[in-house]
């Protein structure tokens, strides 16, 4: 692709990486979406896991054997 010689602007700094490779500029878009949802993901992940044991806890759930250590008996 001949990049032509004038005065660019932004919108020309979006569209000349699209027409030039498309395929990377997706993968790139892609990658910043998930990095940006992982911290949302583990924030989510970390509530559901002190929310499970606050529920055992104050015996809101029923814990299979299995799942009793170190004398934790509920």
């Amino acid at each position: 692709m001949k990049i032509e010689a004038r005065d660019y602007k932004l919108p020309d700094f979006i569209k000349i990486p699209l027409t030039v490779s498309l395929r990377m500029v997706l993968l790139r878009v892609i990658d910043k979406i998930i990095y940006a949802l992982i911290p949302s993901l583990q924030v989510l992940t970390t509530a559901a896991f002190i929310d499970t044991a606050i529920k055992i806890a104050g015996r809101q759930i029923k814990v299979k054997s299995s799942y009793r250590w170190y004398g934790f008996y509920c």
